[in-house]
């Protein structure tokens, strides 16, 4: 009896320490609250959850709000109608600094 009680307390020790890391994940990101920061609005500008590059000959860099601070979240995106194959995606450090017309990586 007692090796079963011990067993039980084990398991019981076990399983918090599973439902602890899965509070420590946050859920994905909803896509409706996801902010688009834009630097200049003559590149590309959000249109609901769409972000959308003018037609203009230009790069444009948006970052997102909510800020990440933990845990794994999942990020989606895709091109709709894009006429060549330079672009990008990538994650950056919050404190990263994008200009309009720069690509992600000539940022400060």
């Amino acid at each position: 009896a007692e090796a079963e009680h011990a067993e039980v307390i084990r398991l019981t020790a076990e399983i918090t320490k599973l439902n602890q890391s899965q509070l420590q994940v946050p859920p994905s990101l909803n896509p409706n609250m996801l902010v688009g920061i834009i630097p200049d609005q003559q590149f590309a500008y959000q249109e609901g959850i769409k972000i959308v590059h003018t037609d203009k000959q230009g790069r444009s860099t948006v970052a997102f709000n909510p800020i990440i601070t933990s845990g794994i979240v999942r990020f989606g995106g895709y091109f709709q109608n894009h006429p060549d194959v330079n672009f990008r995606f990538g994650i950056v450090d919050s404190s990263a600094v994008f200009g309009s017309n720069e690509q992600p990586d000539k940022g400060e």
